[in-house]
Order: structure tokens, then sequence, then C-alpha cells
């Protein structure tokens, strides 16, 4: 986090943080411990006053610095330092304001910093000694020639291996012990950080400075954009990671760079500044690549329709100067928000771009729409643009017209909708024969694929017919649908006949009932139901056999069966539907099998009907002489032809062949077999 001081509003702010820092990271306590860094056997060490009076003291007396080497186990208080442990002994500070004044940056920075603890009179005001100690402090922490210059470090060669204690003591004030050991070089970590791209706009640096608290102070960021050799300062001072009391000490420090070069490689690294001030080792550069982004927007300017094709233009409007895109897309889609599909695409050289679809059927309706696109996936969409051609082909008719009427002449008509997303509505038209002329019902178009109609059930007419009409939104009419017979009920329907069973024989479906315990029925139908069609199968009475065979089937088809039962009073009543499939899992023989014997041109040529199957292949197996079985001996691919040519013979032998075929649904039919004297 950046905390940004202004020090009109904020000088308490800065104090309790600053304060809050250094017990952080110095651990400062009644003991009053400084730190130290050891590097090849040269040892540095500071110590640090506690608010604004005591650094006043510090720049005004002299000071004593003593030092006692330890063994291992050995503990020391202040009072075991006396005078012959005395290292060094220095005057007070002395700082030339009219020398230092010279130096530009001194004179707007450390000039401004120390000046309230050299004057003559002290602050009265708490707030103001609060946030001048708190700004001395900062620059303590990162300044090496600030902190030399106020004398709260002392450096000198060590011996490598060993224990010290160092005593700071001012008069009057209580005493600084810092422990040192030189066994090892000081450790400092390398800063790791992460880096990420927000809205394509500015680079976000990220690092855990809560990682690096007993280390560093501050941190330093450099930014290269040609390569990952040198670069500069992203920031012009180091960045300090105050967190005030609502933050989580753990959360991530980040600093944005809005100072982007599109298209390149940027190149950034870290490193710490340590507690002397003193900046570490760079972390190794981390690269994030900035991608170009379209600069213009574009417009569909004008579609229009000819006999073979749809010709769309559209319009670039640069923003900048450097467009930045690569290519142009057209794209179209049934729906304004969605399911869009490329259709065409062309590079850019001008603020004008072209396409001519073909198409010659009309009726159609898309939405479409254009795409800037460039190398680095950036995207700029114009808004959708309709447009639709007039179509002038009839609409397929419904399908599957079906119908009921209730005991109050209500009837309840349901079908199933042609293909085609063009349906505007439906036509629904009534007659009371298949001769007469048939009366239009529907006021408007119906937008279901349903219709309720009512009819007079207080008249000699028991048979009302149906049909349905589509209309596309050209308004399109389709051919009449199937008629449906629509039988009026009378106030007592017979009860139905019961469908027992119907089982699949290799002649057909075995249909059994049980018929109608009523004794007014008069007839009873059996209908077949098949994908778009309706057959009477048989009429009978209660007194015909209550079977049937129906053999006029398509293999692997679907059928339902319903027997219809109308009584003396034409009340007529529907048994439940069944559902068979007609799948015998065989096929009939191939049909019409026959073997011609060419002794001249020396062949036999088998030949056979057409199939009406969708066939996969057909096999031939043979049997010379006194084999018995015969075996496979050809698999014909080219299921169009009718014949097979056998060459391969030897005369004054008997073969015998047996063929079949095998349909795509992988059912083979019965084999049929013929034997020839050659």
């Amino acid at each position: 986090m950046i905390v940004i001081l202004s020090i009109k509003n904020m000088k308490l702010t800065l104090f309790f943080l600053v304060l809050f820092s250094l017990q952080l990271v110095f651990c400062q306590t009644e003991e009053r411990n400084g730190i130290y860094k050891y590097t090849d056997q040269h040892i540095t060490i500071k110590w640090f006053p506690k608010d604004y009076d005591e650094l006043r003291e510090i720049l005004r007396k002299p000071v004593k610095i003593y030092r006692i080497e330890l063994d291992k186990q050995t503990t020391i208080s202040s009072e075991d330092i006396g005078d012959d442990h005395l290292l060094i002994e220095r005057e007070r500070v002395q700082i030339s304001l009219e020398d230092k004044m010279q130096v530009e940056e001194y004179q707007l920075k450390q000039g401004m910093i120390i000046e309230p603890f050299l004057n003559n009179k002290a602050m009265n005001d708490e707030q103001d000694k609060n946030f001048s100690f708190a700004l001395a402090m900062v620059e303590v922490l990162v300044s090496e020639d600030f902190q030399v210059d106020i004398g709260i470090t002392y450096s000198e060669p060590v011996a490598a291996n060993k224990r010290y204690v160092y005593k700071v003591q001012y008069p009057g004030l209580a005493p600084w012990l810092i422990e040192v050991n030189t066994a090892s070089n000081t450790n400092y970590p390398i800063v790791n950080h992460d880096l990420s791209l927000d809205k394509k706009e500015t680079v976000d640096i990220n690092w855990s400075s809560s990682l690096y608290e007993k280390e560093y102070f501050g941190f330093q960021i450099e930014k290269s954009v040609k390569d990952s050799t040198s670069g500069e300062f992203l920031l012009k001072t180091p960045f300090l990671p105050f967190k005030n009391q609502y933050e989580k000490p753990d959360k991530l420090e980040q600093i944005r760079d809005d100072s982007l070069v599109k298209g390149a490689n940027h190149y950034y690294r870290i490193r710490g500044i340590d507690l002397f001030g003193s900046p570490q080792k760079w972390s190794n550069w981390k690269v994030i690549y900035v991608p170009n982004t379209i600069e213009a927007f574009i417009e569909i300017d004008t579609i229009w329709a000819t006999s073979t094709s749809r010709e769309v233009r559209a319009v670039i409007t640069p923003i900048k100067k450097k467009v930045g895109a690569d290519a142009a897309i057209l794209m179209r889609s049934k729906e304004r928000g969605e399911g869009f599909e490329v259709i065409g695409s062309q590079s850019i050289d001008s603020n004008k771009v072209a396409w001519s679809i073909p198409f010659t059927k009309t009726g159609e309706a898309y939405y479409y729409k254009t795409l800037l696109t460039n190398s680095d996936l950036d995207s700029v969409s114009s808004a959708p643009r309709y447009f639709f051609t007039f179509d002038a082909d009839p609409p397929s008719p419904p399908q599957g017209l079906l119908g009921e009427i209730d005991s109050s002449g209500v009837v309840q008509l349901n079908w199933t909708a042609p293909q085609g997303d063009d349906i505007l509505g439906y036509r629904v038209f009534r007659g009371n024969a298949l001769f007469e002329e048939f009366v239009e019902r529907t006021e408007v178009l119906a937008d279901l694929t349903a219709f309720t109609d009512t009819l007079l059930l207080n008249n000699l007419t028991s048979q009302i017919y149906y049909y349905i009409r589509a209309v596309d939104k050209n308004y399109n009419n389709s051919t009449p649908s199937d008629t449906l017979l629509i039988i009026k009920p009378d106030t007592i329907a017979p009860i139905p006949c019961l469908l027992k069973s119907i089982n699949v024989v290799s002649e057909g479906l075995n249909i059994t009932w049980i018929v109608s315990p009523s004794e007014d029925v008069k007839t009873n139908y059996l209908l077949r139901f098949s994908a778009n069609k309706v057959d009477t199968l048989l009429t009978f009475d209660n007194t015909h056999e209550t079977i049937w065979l129906d053999s006029s089937l398509v293999f692997g088809n679907e059928y339902s069966y319903q027997i219809s039962t109308l009584d003396e009073s034409n009340n007529i009543v529907h048994s439940q539907k069944q559902y068979q499939k007609y799948e015998p899992g065989f096929r009939n023989p191939l049909p019409g099998l026959s073997a011609d014997v060419d002794r001249l041109n020396k062949h036999i040529l088998l030949s056979w009907k057409p199939i009406r199957e969708e066939i996969f292949s057909i096999q031939i197996y043979r049997a010379k002489g006194e084999d018995s079985n015969p075996s496979l001996y050809k698999t014909l691919k080219t299921v169009n032809s009718n014949e097979f040519k056998d060459t391969n013979l030897t005369i004054n032998n008997s073969y015998t062949y047996s063929v079949k075929y095998i349909t795509k649904r992988g059912i083979h039919s019965k084999p049929v077999t013929v034997e020839v004297q050659y």
C-alpha cells in the first residue's frame, strides 16, 4: 500500500505508522536493543532514539561506544561493560547547515528534516514533535548518508566467528546494548514478485512485504521496456510499505504502472532497502507482454440482396492514428445475442471493408455483425444488424394431425409443426364430407400446434373432417395436411375392445384382442398408425375371430394399433393404443436368385432382383463338389449391383451357392441357395 503523506492533515497518522513499523522491524523494547549487519569481517551497528526529545539529546551530546567479546555461553548486562572496554568516544554531532545547504537535494529534504532538532528552542506542540520525529525516522531507515550525519551508526573491522556486545552510551540517556555474532554474513533474501495486466492498460507489481519485514524497510523497483539488461527506477523515491490498523498484515503490496508501450515486453525487478538504508541484490527480471489494443470502432453501413448474393459494407472509424487492427471479420446468427458464426474475413487496407456472400434462396433472416481483430487477440465488435428477404416458397404441411371429441362436442386438435423456423401460424378447416367444400374455423392464425372447436351434437351428421394449413412469415400457405376424421359421440359410448397382445412373427405382427362386451356394437375398426399415416386394417363385428396378422409392414418401423368401436347410435370408442416395432431380427431371402452357366466364357453368373432396404454388404458362400457346408467366398460392397460373375471354376464339378445380405442396421437376411453343375 502506498501512503501519501499530507503534512497538514496526516501528522498523527504518519507518527503512529512509523512507531508501529519500528516496533515490528526492530523489536524496540525496554532493553533498548539496536541492530547490526556483518559482511566479510566488517560490522556496522545502528541504534534508534525513542522520541523527538531523545533525538535532540543525541544530536547535542557526545557518545561513548564500548565493546566486549563474549564466549558462547556468556550473557552480559550494561553494568558489566566498563571503561576498560571503551572502544571510541565521539563528540557531539557537528552538522553545518550552511555547508549542507549548498547541496540542493539536502536543502530540500535532509535539511528540512533535521532543522527542528538543531534549533536552540525545542518544539512545544506534541503533534509537531511527533511528526518531525516520524519524518526523521523514515529518512534514517532509507538514507545511509543521513544516519551517518546524525551519528547513530558505527562501523569497524572485526574477526570472524566471534560474539561481541556493543554498548552505546549518551550522557543522561539509557544505554543501547547490541549483541553481534560474526559466524556468518548477514543474509538478505531476494524479493519475489509477480506481475499482472489489468484491462490491458496497467501492469500491477505485487509482492508480500510481510515476508521481508525483518530485513527490509523499503523497496526499489526497476523497469525496462527494451530488454532485461538495464532499466530505470519506476518510482523516484523508495516504496515504504506502511499499513494502517484496518489492513491485514499479510496483504500484498501493489505498485501500478500505467506508462506502458503497447505491443512490447515490459521487464520489472525489485530489491529491498535494508535497515541501514543500503539497497540489496536485485531480484531476477520478470517480463509481461502488453498487447496491442484496437483503437477504432466498426459499424455495418449497408446490407442488400442480389439474386445470387448478400452484399455487406462496413466502415471503420479510428479513435487514434494507429488503428491496431489486422483483420475484419463478418459473422451472422439467427439470434441477436448468441450463436454467431464466421462467414468472411479480410485484411484491412482502408477504412471501408466489404463482403459478398453467395446466397440463392430467399426467405432468410439473420443478424450480421463485424469484428476487428489483431494478432494480440484484441477485438472490437459492431452492433448486430438485422436483415431478411421475403420468402416465396410455401412451407411444408403440418404432420401427425390428431383429434378427439368429448361428450359435449368439444374437439381438441393437435399436430406437429413442419420443419423450419419461419412459421407464423396455422389455419384450421372443417367439412362435413370429404367431397364438400371445407370452411375455415380460425378467425386469426393459431400460434400453437393445437386448436379447440365445438360441434353441435343434435343433428344427423356423425362424421366431421379436419385439415390444417401452415402459414409462414411471408403469408405463404402450405398444402393441406392429411385429413382427420372425427366421429361425433352420443351420450353413452360402447365399451372399447381390449388389445390383448401384439407379437412379432416372421410374417408380420400378430394382433389379438378381446371384443367389446357391449350389446349394441355395430362394427369395429382395427387401425394402424405409422409415422405420417393412419390405415384401417380390418372392419369387423363382434362375431369375427379375435386375431389378425398384419403382414404389410416395413422392417424396423414402429407402429401403433388401436381398435375403434362404433355402436348403433354411431357412438364411437377407441381402445388404448399399443406400440410395437416390427423387427423380427432377420430379413427375407434375397429375391429372384438365379444361376446361369456360360461354358463358352467360362463363368457362372449369379443374379437377383433389387433390394428395397439400404444394404451394407452382400455375402456369397460357395461349396464345391462334395463339400457339405458352403464357406464365405465373396463379400460385395458395391451393393447397387444385382449380379456376381464367378470365374474361379473347374469343369465337371458341381457348385452350391448360398447368398444373403446385411442391412446398414446390421440385420442379416435369410440365406437362399442355388446349385449349379459346371
